[in-house]
């Protein structure tokens, strides 16, 4: 069979013909949401160990304003899986770091910020005060299995600061109880003292690192939809009640 290839002026066209069939089906969409009546559960990915208060106060908030509503949280896992999720229709509303530009297929909006900085446990080290003790720590990072610099590895990267890496973990929960005990270093958002790293100690970091942004992400063709607006207004609701650095 003959084989058909695109040409160069179809793939230029291709992202163009892509963003109007987006903004066309957000446009279909009409009438009232009514979640009293919703049979379909509301679908939230995200990662969740490393977010847990975040997630835990969206429930509170389903919760409270549609009781019968069934919620159901998705483990994201990579950054690089966001397009991917809601292509597959996995989701309704993704919840994320920001570590560099969205797909042009999303719209988002940032529902928290938070200060990065240093996790250790007080009874095996000292707390990080310069750049030298930083590079000469032993330092433990989260590896999600996939390719992709981390925000704190981009900072460094851009100073040319090296770290000693020698623990790597699927988690940020296995993360703290590897940490436990031992004179490792974490770079993380400083609202993890509140949930998982409560029994570490932290302090700032020695290196200007930017803040996390926390973004809420939707589809552009669920823009218009009641539904996404109604669940998007719920998730902002709740994290108001989050202060920064609380989260």
């Amino acid at each position: 069979a003959r084989q058909i290839k695109a040409t160069d002026k179809a793939r230029r066209l291709a992202p163009q013909a892509r963003d109007i069939l987006i903004a066309l089906e957000a446009l279909c969409e009409e009438g009232n949401y009514e979640p009293s009546k919703d049979l379909a559960p509301v679908t939230i990915a995200g990662n969740f160990d490393g977010f847990y208060e975040v997630f835990s106060t969206v429930r509170a908030e389903f919760r409270s304003a549609a009781p019968n509503l069934t919620i159901r949280f998705r483990e994201l896992g990579s950054y690089m899986n966001i397009e991917g999720t809601f292509d597959d229709g996995l989701s309704d509303i993704i919840l994320c770091v920001r570590v560099q530009q969205h797909p042009k297929s999303v719209a988002w909006e940032t529902i928290l910020s938070d200060d990065i900085v240093c996790f250790y446990d007080p009874d095996f080290r000292s707390p990080i005060t310069t750049i030298e003790d930083y590079v000469d720590a032993e330092h433990a990072v989260i590896d999600f299995g996939t390719s992709g610099t981390s925000i704190d590895q981009g900072t460094l990267n851009k100073y040319d600061v090296e770290r000693k890496i020698t623990n790597y973990a699927p988690s940020y929960a296995i993360q703290a109880d590897l940490v436990r005990g031992t004179n490792l270093v974490m770079t993380m958002r400083k609202g993890y003292q509140h949930t998982i790293f409560s029994k570490l100690a932290w302090c700032e970091a020695p290196i200007t690192f930017p803040k996390v942004n926390l973004d809420m992400v939707w589809h552009k063709r669920q823009g218009s939809s009641k539904r996404n607006q109604w669940i998007r207004q719920r998730i902002t609701d709740s994290l108001t009640k989050l202060q920064p650095n609380d989260a």
